[in-house]
């Protein structure tokens, strides 16, 4: 017995659907590279977080 999977949603402005393997495939490649855009975005401001951090922390000890 096959089982059939098929997706229908929108995500952003963009409408996506399909049908079985092939369309799982295409949502994990929309997904997916979405995710990694995400993550290399995350992983660049890493430091710049840690700077802002740090600066707070040095302005709170200044004031109080």
């Amino acid at each position: 017995m096959a089982m059939k999977t098929d997706f229908d949603f929108r995500l952003g402005g963009q409408h996506l659907r399909g049908a079985g393997r092939r369309g799982l495939l295409a949502l994990a490649m929309v997904l997916g590279s979405r995710v990694l855009l995400a993550g290399a975005v995350l992983f660049a401001a890493q430091p710049g977080i840690a700077w802002l951090i740090d600066l707070l922390r040095r302005l709170r000890a200044l004031v109080w």
